[in-house]
Formats: C-alpha cells, structure tokens, sequence
C-alpha cells in the first residue's frame, strides 16, 4: 500500500520513519519534504493534488484550519484519507471528502521507533476503503486503541501528551542528579533507563502503579518524602488541570470550524435535498446563529460599494478563540 503526506511536520516525519516504507510527501516547505523524502526513501510530490493521486490513501498531517483549502486541491485525486488533524471530528473531514472513507488517527511522537500509542476512530465508510491494511500498517506503529469518537481528547491527553511529561520528569530528574554531582550524562543514562525499565515492570504487571509504588516505598525513607514533595507540588492536580484545559481548546476549534462551515452554507445555492445533509446543516444553524446573531445586533454591516459585508462571524470567530485561550490558561493556572 503506498502512502502519502500532505505536511511533513514532526508527527508525520515520525509516522513516516515507524512505518518504515518510502512515502509519497507534500508539504509548503519543499526543502523539508526533499529532507524527510531522503530520510525514507521516499519522493516529493510535485503538488498536493499530485500527492494524493499517487497513492492509495493520503494521511492529513496539515494544520486543522488547512482543511478546506487542501480538500479543495485534492478531493477528485484521494482514494482514502487518514486524518490525524487535531480537534477535527471525522464528520467534519467527512464533510470537506463526501464519498470517501475517512480514517481519523491520533498517533504520538514514539510512534518513530514502532513504540507508540494511536487511538483510531472510523469514518462512516470505511469499510468502503482499505480499514484492514490501513490498521495493519498503523498497528505497526505500537499500540492501536479503537475508541469513540468523544473519548479522543481524553486519549490524546494521555498518550499523545504524555511523552511530553514524561520528558519534562526526566529533565527534573536529571537536573536533581547533577545539583548532586553526577556527570550529566550519566544521570540522563540512569533517568532514561529507569523510566524505560519502570515501563517494563507495569507491563508484565498488569499496569499496577499502586504496587510498583508500594514496593518501591519504605515508610518514612527517600521515596516516601520524594512521592510527598510531589504530590504537596500539585503534579496530579497539574496534569488533570491540563486535561481539562485540552478538551476545552479543541472544543472552541470544533466550534470555530462549525461557524465557518455556517459562513458557506450563507454562500452556497440551494443543493438538492438530502435527509442526512439536511439535518447536519440544520444542527449547524440551531448550534451557531443564536451565537453569531449576538454579534448581529450590535455590529453594522461593512459597507464595500453596493455590497454589503456581515462581519459578525470573523468577529464572533476573534472573540471566541481569545475568551476560550483565557479560559484554558486560568485552567491551567
């Protein structure tokens, strides 16, 4: 199965290097899909268009807000699509590649060394498309885990999320070690390891964190007091506050996406009837309009010649993205 990417950031430079195969790369920044190409063995696409043509599905590795634009270049070409778009439902990339079936991945960075967690949910074709070989090549990657569609943000939390604060524990560990005279590189030799090991241990232990604990700790010794300073430091509290500052994030972007999928609705011409269609464009009127139209009474439409320009969406969108940003950072604290 030969594979695309349109965008060649860091998440699908590492899906591109665990899948292990050459891979068909687009991405505005040619110099950086020749690097990635030359990396894989792979080719640069002249085009997105010519991309997905080329091969039997194209992974989605743009940014969210690109989505339109890119399915506008590549809907009559892509045989399949993988998403692994942030904040982006599968019924929106449904929306933008009608008659195609969507896969939607949420892959994290281990996934380079086939050591990866990737939550998959299917679109409400895909077995339309290749979902057998598609899963197979992503099983690859490490751990496929199915869920529903409303526990991704819980899931990207966790384990895409995750090697970042696992990241950060190492580095405190690491610094801790070298206040205390170790060489640097040791104590990253040992932080490493042991982080490495201790994934070991709670695998064949049935992810049993308490007794991994219980068996580490001595009443009143150095774990004990290590575990205590932690928890006094808010570092559970702190990863729940994140949580919770995530999900509200890719709320606020669903939403945005819906004001603009409102946007074109107000643009298009009448399409012919149909039930499913209609009732989605009818969700996105009941669910935006009461939000927009309090924009609407207080703002005067721009004037351009004879043309008459509603502003309230863009203002409505500014609004939004600043008041959900303020919200997730006092989240965060």
């Amino acid at each position: 199965m030969r594979i695309g990417l349109i965008g060649a950031g860091n998440m699908a430079s590492a899906l591109a290097r665990g899948l292990g195969e050459p891979v068909v790369v687009s991405d505005v920044d040619r110099p950086r899909a020749e690097a990635l190409a030359r990396e894989v063995g792979g080719e640069v696409a002249e085009s997105n268009a010519a991309a997905a043509a080329a091969v039997d599905a194209v992974v989605l590795a743009h940014k969210p807000a690109q989505l339109g634009a890119v399915a506008d270049e590549i809907r009559d070409e892509a045989h399949a699509l993988i998403s692994i778009l942030g904040g982006t439902p599968v019924a929106v990339v449904e929306q933008a590649y009608p008659n195609r079936p969507v896969y939607r991945f949420m892959p994290s960075i281990p996934v380079e060394v086939r050591q990866g967690v990737v939550c998959y949910v299917p679109g409400t074709r895909a077995g339309d498309g290749p979902e057998g070989e598609i899963r197979e090549l992503f099983g690859r990657l490490g751990t496929l885990i199915e869920l529903p569609e409303p526990l991704i943000d819980a899931g990207t939390a966790v384990m895409s999320c995750g090697p970042a604060f696992y990241a950060l524990v190492v580095e405190a560990l690491v610094d801790a070690g070298v206040a205390h005279g170790l060489a640097p590189d040791v104590a990253a030799k040992m932080a490493v390891d042991t982080l490495a090991g201790t994934a070991a241990v709670l695998r064949v232990r049935g992810n049993d964190t308490h007794d991994l604990r219980r068996r580490v700790t001595s009443p009143g010794g150095m774990t004990a007091r290590g575990l205590a300073a932690l928890e006094r430091g808010g570092v559970r509290a702190a990863i729940t506050r994140h949580s919770v500052a995530n999900y509200v994030i890719t709320l606020i972007y669903v939403y945005v996406i819906l004001i603009f999928i409102r946007v074109l609705m107000s643009w298009m011409p009448r399409v012919p009837y149909n039930r499913v269609l209609d009732v989605f464009l009818t969700f996105v009127r009941d669910v935006v309009d009461p939000y927009l139209n309090l924009f609407r009474r207080i703002l005067p439409m721009a004037r351009l010649g004879p043309a008459a320009i509603d502003l309230s969406p863009m203002v409505a969108t500014i609004v939004l993205l600043v008041v959900g940003q303020l919200v997730a950072n006092l989240i965060n604290g």
